[in-house]
């Protein structure tokens, strides 16, 4: 197990960011998803942390008098007084910005988690006791925490977002180069226009109506330009393949699965097989 000493800790960005959330209650709102009681390496700034976000959470004005009689008398670490500990915290981040320290206390955090956890898998998977999917699934877990927070999505102003938006109709119009990807189907481009990152499209339809089929032929139509993936959850990747095989050659799936093939479908068939590559 790594010793505290030999963990990634930096107690001045800790102080900082405290001393400056002391000094602004808006400091604290500003920060507040990017930063937990546990990112701090000290239980003392762990309490004066939690203190912060519980006074700032009820709505009650952050002072001094408020969050001294929610702490312990004194530090028992070095015997000061509490009031002189606060006092000391808010002196030396004056002029600070929060945001200059939260993502080094939360970064400094993320970094003793995973060597935690990475210890700690190590150790079940050396005793045996657990099979392994279940120990990398538990990993898994706790990984995904330590992302969620160390990176959380915020919301970003529109103006900024509306700028990229613009310089990409910019590049699009003088490099002639779409920032999105067609269907391939003029009629249906109509409907949904470029498709974009991020974008959720549905193409819904009865049983055998062909929407699979439609959709390969979309992403064989993108993979000219772009690597593509496809998750089938209905047909093995043979039957997705014999379709796509039968789709570019125009030789049925029974044919060609029974081999009943002419010598100018077998070329049909074998072409269609090098362009799938």
């Amino acid at each position: 197990m790594a010793k505290k000493q030999d963990l990634p800790i930096n107690e001045r960005a800790e102080s900082a960011l405290l001393g400056t959330l002391l000094r602004s209650e808006h400091a604290f709102w500003l920060i507040q998803d990017r930063v937990r009681s546990d990112h701090f390496s000290k239980p003392l700034y762990q309490q004066i942390f939690t203190a912060i976000s519980d006074i700032c959470t009820e709505g009650t004005k952050l002072s001094l008098t408020v969050l001294t009689s929610r702490l312990p008398e004194e530090d028992s670490d070095s015997g000061q007084d509490m009031l002189g500990v606060l006092t000391a915290l808010m002196y030396n981040a004056e002029g600070l910005d929060a945001l200059d320290f939260a993502d080094e206390v939360s970064e400094c955090a993320g970094r003793r988690q995973i060597i935690q956890i990475a210890e700690s898998m190590a150790k079940l998977a050396r005793a045996g006791e657990r099979p392994s999917i279940d120990v990398a699934s538990e990993a898994e877990i706790k990984i995904l925490d330590v992302m969620r927070v160390t990176a959380p999505k915020r919301p970003e102003r529109l103006n900024e977002v509306a700028k990229r938006v613009i310089a990409a109709s910019q590049r699009a119009r003088t490099e002639e180069k779409l920032p999105g990807y067609t269907t391939g189907l003029p009629s249906l481009d109509e409907i949904l226009g470029l498709m974009m990152p991020g974008d959720l499209i549905f193409i819904l339809g009865a049983q055998g109506d062909g929407k699979s089929s439609l959709a390969t032929q979309i992403g064989v139509h993108i993979s000219r330009s772009e690597p593509v993936l496809k998750l089938e959850n209905e047909m093995t990747e043979e039957q997705t393949a014999a379709r796509q095989v039968a789709a570019l050659s125009g030789v049925s799936v029974r044919h060609i699965r029974e081999g009943a093939l002419d010598a100018a479908q077998l070329e049909r068939v074998i072409e269609a097989g090098k362009a799938l590559e």
